[in-house]
């Protein structure tokens, strides 16, 4: 059909340019010919040039419908196949991402197990109102009347409170009133400003006279002690000074001492795991 509309789009050329060489051999000539019918014959054939060459450009050939198909097969190839790969690539995303969950949800029960075993070696005290079970390595009663350092936490509903106590006993009558604790190795230090003054009960800081001597105590939620801690585990010669604004009374960390720091220092690890929960 296209070579058609060629072979009619070169023929109305042809009586086009006929037409016209005619007619102006009439009009030189002055023959008795009819130049309206010659106009009529113009004009038909510039009609039939202009419908077959619009026709022409509209159909196409044999290779340029195959080529067309092959395009249009080529781009629904490759519109098939970015989908495809999207797919494949969210699946692959959505897997990765299910992966990586059930891995956090395992090694947060495998750290949930090693947090239950260091708790349970220790001693409890249950608050039976406010349903809280402390594990509290001094026990039940009042912890021992001499310097220590210790960390204890408290479980309800499966989550889990760690907290450290610095116990400073003494059993003259002078006082001491330290509002700084600083953590020293040969190392290096770090410092606890605790802003308290004089026996005043502020940012965990507590004073309490008891039959026989009496005591200056420091307890706060471990993460505010946490640095200080990691510092004498890394370190050697580890020293806690409870500095104040006159005095000071310093604690020599000693190798026991040292591993129940190393211990609270793996729970702390622990919990931030778990989110403070024991996953079960």
């Amino acid at each position: 059909m296209n070579g058609f509309f060629a072979f009619l789009f070169l023929a109305s050329i042809g009586a086009v340019l006929g037409g016209v060489v005619f007619l102006l051999y009439v009009i030189l000539r002055k023959t008795e010919h009819n130049r309206r019918r010659i106009l009529l014959f113009i004009a038909a054939s510039v009609g039939v040039c202009a419908i077959s060459g619009i026709m022409f450009a509209e159909t196409r050939t044999p290779e340029q419908i195959a080529a067309g198909e092959q395009r249009r097969a080529e781009e629904r190839a490759a519109k098939e196949k970015e989908a495809s790969d999207k797919k494949a690539a969210e699946e692959l995303s959505a897997a990765e991402k299910n992966h990586q969950q059930e891995q956090e949800i395992a090694n947060q029960k495998a750290a949930s197990q090693e947090i239950l075993q260091i708790l349970g070696s220790l001693p409890t005290e249950i608050d039976n109102v406010e349903k809280i079970t402390w594990y509290q390595p001094w026990g039940s009663g009042p912890f021992p009347a001499e310097d220590n350092i210790y960390w204890y936490a408290g479980s309800k509903d499966n989550e889990v409170r760690l907290r450290t106590l610095i116990v400073n006993f003494s059993s003259d009558s002078s006082w001491i009133f330290w509002d700084r604790v600083i953590f020293s190795t040969d190392q290096g230090r770090w410092e606890y400003d605790i802003r308290s003054y004089k026996g005043e009960e502020k940012g965990g800081k507590k004073t309490e006279v008891v039959m026989g001597g009496k005591y200056e105590t420091l307890d706060v939620p471990y993460y505010n002690l946490s640095k200080g801690y990691q510092l004498l585990i890394d370190g050697t010669n580890p020293i806690i000074r409870l500095e104040g604004k006159q005095y000071y009374s310093d604690i020599q960390i000693t190798p026991a001492q040292m591993e129940k720091v190393k211990q609270g220092a793996r729970l702390n690890y622990l919990l931030a795991e778990t989110y403070g929960k024991i996953v079960r």
